[in-house]
């Protein structure tokens, strides 16, 4: 009986990657990102938004700011990972 169980368990576990990764699939090919110019983008923005507190940023700086985040989470996971915290 424990034998069956075991089996079943790791079917189970296939079965759910394999739902997870379709998912995941799924999603990336339905909400990717926009194919418009930042600019244009930015245009219908501004003048919907309140801009009192908002400070205007071109694109490159958009771009900088987005590397700087993507870094920032690197090394935080590589710090995670080597303490072996993450379970």
């Amino acid at each position: 009986m424990t034998e069956k169980r075991q089996r079943m368990i790791s079917a189970m576990k296939y079965i759910l990657l394999v739902i997870i990764v379709g998912y995941l699939v799924i999603l990336m090919l339905y909400a990717s990102g926009s194919k418009r110019a930042f600019s244009e983008v930015s245009k219908a923005l501004s003048s919907v938004l309140d801009s009192k507190e908002l400070v205007q940023m071109d694109d490159q700086m958009l771009k900088r700011t987005v590397q700087i985040t993507r870094v920032f989470c690197i090394i935080l996971l590589r710090q995670v990972f080597q303490q072996q915290k993450f379970w």
